[in-house]
């Protein structure tokens, strides 16, 4: 992993992340059989965006060696943010957040915030290998 990652590799895992999170929103509304237009999304989707946020601020400062498309420490922590984040949030909110709420948040915004990283490092390793091979 390189120490200081481009602005360009930060800017497309912020996006991701944002759209890992709108995703989810989308999809806990869907389920729920709510509303998926844009108020309702962004209602449902903002205190995790928040959370998200105070995650890359925290990343981005707290860990700066780290490589935002590392499952470990970038994605971890990210995951741990958005979630702490918007769970409290909603709380603070007066939305509130059922024991059932939380587990599903946090497995499903795990495995996107997470997997998605995990699938990038795959992609990565495949592509070095193969230009190693190669040579």
């Amino acid at each position: 992993m390189q120490t200081k990652s481009p602005a360009r590799v930060v800017t497309i895992a912020v996006i991701v992340d944002v759209i890992a999170v709108v995703a989810f929103a989308i999809a806990g509304r869907l389920h729920h059989e709510e509303a998926a237009n844009f108020a309702g999304v962004v209602s449902t989707a903002l205190p995790f965006l928040v959370g998200l946020a105070a995650g890359w601020i925290t990343v981005l400062k707290a860990l700066e060696n780290a490589h935002p498309l590392a499952v470990l420490p970038t994605g971890v922590a990210l995951w741990a943010w958005t979630m702490v984040g918007g769970v409290i949030i909603r709380l603070l909110s007066g939305e509130g957040a059922a024991l059932a709420f939380v587990l599903t948040a946090t497995l499903v915004t795990g495995a996107l915030l997470v997997g998605w990283r995990g699938i990038a490092q795959l992609v990565l390793y495949v592509r070095r290998r193969a230009s190693s091979a190669a040579v």
